[in-house]
């Protein structure tokens, strides 16, 4: 397995963290994760920092990421949680991903993650996306009890070979074909079967109730979704009333960010919305909690933040920081 280089960024703008491939080894003790023992942070000299030490850093939201020229202070910083590198919205053949629940699995497991959310869609009846997809497959009440042992049993054999935390969950998904009333939203750590038969925010408030974290997925600005076949605009043309449904919103799925996220500053992740193996290489979400499911679907439902890390294959990183 390649090693591979990250870079992070914090809430705010800055400042950037940088995972050097050496810190990513992965470590013996049951439940720890490498992620969490140490960082290298990179720091603007001329952020907010005032020469004090980043643990009383608080980010300057006036930077850009990434900005070029200028000097940079380099710090390692101990972390007094460990970090959880998760995929937090992942697809297999149980809906409309190419591999299998074991396949998926395995993809993740020997990347090195931490925490692998299981999110297979379940969709109303008459959803258009039936009429076209070429493998209609989803998640039913029929096939929810099924669909749930099957990723108990495949959680079970990645926590002993992989010491990886593997979390179900559903994809919430109404399309329309007017994209001002598509909405997809991530549901991790669901149990029981909620459909999206009666709307999603019906869909939204009964998935909360049953315990799920909830995450506005793929949230593309009206303009944007018109052109894109992933057309959900909803969350962003109604964000006012819709975000006290959900938890959180991506800012980044796959290799696109949702800007508008970040200026609204709402709670955001990033995801790969994994559903071929050259998903696994895009933005991602650190959570800094226990590696337990209860862990992490309580720290999702908080307004805590988290980091987001764009992963790639070893290369420079000033060319990833691009």
């Amino acid at each position: 397995m390649r090693k591979r280089s990250v870079v992070l960024s914090t809430r705010g703008c800055c400042p950037w963290l940088v995972v050097q491939p050496r810190l990513l080894s992965r470590v013996s003790a049951p439940g720890c994760s490498a992620w969490g023992r140490r960082l290298v942070l990179l720091l603007p000299a001329q952020s907010a920092i005032g020469g004090r030490s980043p643990a009383s850093h608080q980010p300057d939201t006036t930077s850009s990421p990434g900005a070029r020229g200028g000097t940079c202070k380099l710090w390692v910083v101990p972390l007094r949680h460990h970090v959880l590198l998760c995929e937090l919205h992942a697809h297999t053949a149980f809906s409309d991903g190419d591999l299998s629940l074991r396949e998926t699995v395995d993809v993740y497991g020997l990347a090195g993650f931490d925490v692998l959310c299981i999110t297979d869609h379940c969709v109303r009846a008459d959803d258009p996306w039936l009429e076209t997809a070429s493998r209609p497959n989803h998640v039913q009440a029929a096939n929810f009890d099924r669909y749930l042992q099957a990723v108990e049993r495949e959680a079970d054999r990645a926590r002993a070979r992989f010491d990886m935390l593997v979390v179900p969950g559903l994809e919430l998904t109404y399309w329309h074909h007017d994209p001002r009333f598509a909405a997809h939203a991530v549901a991790v750590g669901l149990r029981s079967f909620v459909g999206v038969e009666e709307g999603v925010e019906k869909a939204l408030v009964d998935a909360r109730a049953a315990g799920a974290a909830l995450i506005a997925a793929h949230p593309y600005r009206l303009e944007d979704a018109q052109r894109n076949e992933r057309g959900t605009a909803r969350f962003a043309v109604e964000w006012p009333s819709l975000h006290r449904l959900v938890d959180r919103f991506e800012l980044a799925n796959r290799h696109e960010l949702f800007p508008w996220v970040a200026r609204a500053k709402l709670p955001y992740v990033a995801s790969g919305d994994f559903h071929r193996p050259e998903h696994l290489n895009t933005w991602k979400t650190l959570v800094p909690c226990a590696k337990s499911e209860a862990a992490l679907v309580s720290y999702l439902r908080s307004p805590t933040p988290v980091h987001i890390t764009r992963l790639a294959a070893e290369g420079p990183l000033g060319q990833m920081a691009a």
